[in-house]
């Protein structure tokens, strides 16, 4: 569909045209993903163990808000806590110690 309108500036006669392209954007956010299934007996373990070993002051901005996180959502819910393998697996890394402070030279 062709538009008409004038540059409010210059007042120069401009031609445009719509198209669908980029409508659903606004739909696209709305879809959630499915919850992390329930963490099984051996997985809450590991995540209990990962929580105690890590210890804060070591590690970098980014990584220690993502300990702190995890540790208040553990606090709050318990053995209800849900949890992604991508989570997990970067709290192994953190915990064999990806993302502390000396890795940057600081």
């Amino acid at each position: 569909m062709a538009v008409e309108f004038n540059c409010p500036k210059c007042g120069v006669r401009l031609v445009g045209m719509f198209t669908a392209a980029g409508m659903n954007k606004a739909n696209a956010g709305s879809e959630r993903r499915a919850p992390s299934p329930p963490l099984s007996k051996e997985a809450f373990g590991e995540l209990e163990l990962l929580l105690e070993q890590i210890k804060e002051d070591d590690l970098d901005a980014y990584p220690a808000e993502f300990v702190r996180k995890t540790r208040a959502a553990y606090e709050k819910y318990r053995d209800r806590t849900r949890i992604s393998e991508k989570q997990m697996a970067w709290l192994r890394d953190i915990s064999n110690g990806k993302g502390r402070k000396d890795d940057w030279g600081e």
